[in-house]
């Protein structure tokens, strides 16, 4: 999108209204359920949580790396497939 100024996968979606609506909630419907964890975690105060460093934090960490670097990795051949 950054290269070419414009994201054109929704031109289509965006003449039919019903669709669109549906595509974007389901998209805000996303992102509230992503963040879901962090609004639970700061709901409680910092004294009832546990202490960082187990093996839940550990396993977290290494997904949202691999996830992080998984999305590098598909931005990256889509501008080279673009590009070509």
């Amino acid at each position: 999108m950054y290269l070419h100024g414009e994201d054109v996968r929704f031109d289509e979606i965006k003449t039919n209204r019903l669709i669109y609506t549906v595509v974007y909630t389901g998209q805000a419907s996303w992102i509230m359920i992503s963040s879901l964890p962090f609004w639970l975690i700061n709901t409680f105060p910092v004294s009832s949580q546990p202490a960082f460093g187990t093996l839940i934090d550990w396993v977290g960490i290494t997904l949202w790396i691999v996830g992080f670097g998984l999305e590098v990795l598909a931005d990256h051949r889509e501008v080279v497939s673009v590009d070509s």
